[in-house]
């Protein structure tokens, strides 16, 4: 029998491969944690203030051990430049992509957080949510990578062109 271990303890136990008094508990529940607020709207994936208490609201209701601190898959690619959507009742969607195809990898600008708004929200929110219990649960921020996937995909990852690269749909 292990001594019971903080949601921190716990995290970093496991991360280490050590000895862990249970399987720590993440819920990756962005989305539901911005639905509990009831204040859907498509700035609020900007706002790193309302980000973080949504998820501080989320850790008190469920005691979950580690918050995954993010905003959609998205933001890393905002960084790179892609165009970005908002559509009713999704996270923030990448609306164009940067790479018609992998020969144009060599054209990517290295990503800036400070000129997206939606990586700046994910920053903001981590710090809000380490000032406040970062010494009890495991908190990690993180932007999601989709900037450089040729191709145009639909709202759930699908490929939709016509398959010889160009982006176009069918």
């Amino acid at each position: 029998m292990f001594e019971e271990m903080t949601s921190l303890e716990r995290c970093l136990a496991t991360i280490r491969l050590q000895p862990h008094d249970r399987v720590p508990v993440d819920l990756h529940n962005f989305m539901m944690t911005i639905a509990d607020l009831a204040l859907f709207s498509a700035k609020l994936y900007q706002d790193g203030q309302l980000l973080g208490e949504a998820q501080l609201a989320a850790w008190k209701r469920f005691g979950h051990d580690m918050l995954l601190i993010e905003n959609g898959t998205a933001a890393l690619a905002e960084a790179c430049g892609c165009e970005v959507s908002y559509l009713p009742g999704s996270a923030p969607v990448i609306a164009h992509h940067l790479l018609a195809d992998l020969s144009e990898v060599s054209s990517l600008r290295k990503p800036d957080p400070s000129n997206s708004p939606l990586c700046k929200a994910v920053l903001e929110a981590t710090r809000f949510v380490l000032d406040r219990i970062g010494d009890r649960v495991f908190v990690m921020g993180r932007a999601d990578q989709g900037a450089i996937q040729p191709g145009v995909h639909d709202r759930w990852g699908r490929n939709i062109d016509d398959g010889d690269g160009s982006g176009r749909k069918r």
